[in-house]
């Protein structure tokens, strides 16, 4: 399985949502490396709808789902939307089991001003149960979406990182501390199978 990490806050939604666009929708035309089958997790959310709403322009032949907490907002016809919780693993193995994508792009992210139990508990224990369902369930490629704040310290100007720079050792706050903790790599650095893109 392939997995990338791609950093998001709202200054930057242009520049991230155009990266991700260009790095998993290559080709607009079918072909065997096409995209066949997304689950977009958190994909009522507000990086989500948008990831929904590039691939349904970049990619009409591509079978889209969306597993969110609430699907009652942000949905597009055509797209088959789940609730759910990740923090149950029974909850993505019953979505998994039904759609069989060979594509998760993770964009889960909680409101800020919820306290770290909560930050930690999807942003940590949510995004492994993701990525270990993911490799249950013979998933090709895992996108994981994080926050460019996970570079930030809080004191040091931050220009021009992209997710190949290094982690500050002090995080700006409890959402940021567990987006850290919650990196792909912290959960599966070296296991096989999983190839950075």
């Amino acid at each position: 399985m392939y997995y990338s990490n791609f950093s998001f806050s709202p200054p930057f939604t242009f520049r991230i949502l155009t990266k991700l666009q260009k790095s998993i929708m290559a080709s607009t035309t079918p072909s065997p490396t096409a995209l066949r089958s997304v689950l977009v997790v958190g994909g009522c959310g507000f990086l989500g709808h948008h990831v929904v709403r590039i691939l349904q322009e970049n990619h009409p032949e591509t079978t889209i789902s969306v597993l969110d907490l609430h699907t009652n907002v942000n949905r597009f016809p055509g797209v088959t939307y789940y609730d759910g919780d990740i923090t149950s693993r029974e909850s993505v193995d019953s979505v998994l089991a039904k759609e069989k994508p060979e594509t998760v792009i993770d964009t889960v992210s909680p409101v800020h001003g919820l306290g770290r139990e909560v930050y930690f508990k999807v942003n940590v224990d949510g995004t492994k149960i993701c990525l270990e369902a993911s490799r249950a369930a013979g998933v090709k490629a895992f996108v994981w979406t994080s926050t460019a704040s996970v570079l930030f310290d809080g004191e040091s100007d931050v220009i021009n990182l992209n997710e190949k720079a290094p982690i500050p050792k002090k995080s700006l706050d409890p959402y940021t501390e567990t987006k850290v903790r919650g990196l792909p790599s912290f959960f599966f650095p070296t296991r096989s199978g999983l190839t950075p893109f």
